[in-house]
């Protein structure tokens, strides 16, 4: 029980130091050039943030899953700690949703047939995905 708590606590801690993640994943966080550096417990939050936020605009069938995958891309790409293996998760886990929630229709085409932004083609190519 005890362990469980301070887990919380934790966790609770860390939501604490998450960015604005609306005005991340509408692209108004980096206009406005405040910097973000966490520890590595923030950054897993952020991504499960974000994986959460495109993944409701796809079951939803909202249209801004674009635009939240480009924004919350360019924000991770420009944290310049941000490991690696947390990029390839990122991208890993939005591709298993759009499989299974649009039979990788959606964002798995959207990432590699360089329809998306300069920045998640990058990212893309930094990963050495071949697809």
């Amino acid at each position: 029980m005890l362990a469980e708590s301070a887990g919380f606590l934790k966790y609770m801690k860390n939501t604490k130091l998450l960015p604005d993640i609306d005005a991340v994943l509408n692209g108004a966080f980096l206009q406005s050039n405040a910097p973000f550096l966490a520890p590595i417990d923030v950054y897993y939050l952020l991504v499960q943030n974000f994986v959460h936020a495109v993944g409701s605009e796809l079951k939803t069938r909202g249209d801004k899953w674009q635009r939240y995958t480009d924004n919350s891309v360019d924000f991770i790409s420009s944290i310049g700690n941000f490991p690696l293996e947390l990029k390839k998760s990122y991208v890993d886990q939005l591709c298993q949703l759009d499989e299974v929630m649009s039979k990788g229709e959606l964002i798995t085409k959207y990432i590699y047939n360089d329809s998306c932004s300069r920045q998640v083609s990058k990212l893309i190519q930094e990963l050495d995905y071949i697809k």
